[in-house]
């Protein structure tokens, strides 16, 4: 719902846009993103270092 997102890595702002641009981008956010979505899909959040 929002107009412009901003991720930061750290104090560091590494990307910004809309969900759209962001996702198409296939960086921090998007990554992110999909990390959390696929936990409301299984239940279980993975750990986005991949690990256990």
């Amino acid at each position: 719902m929002a107009d412009l997102i901003a991720v930061l890595d750290g104090s560091h702002l590494v990307e910004v846009g809309t969900h759209e641009e962001l996702m198409s981008s296939g960086g921090h956010y998007a990554e992110l993103y999909g990390l959390q979505a696929a936990a409301y899909q299984t239940g279980s959040a993975p750990s986005p270092s991949g690990g256990h």
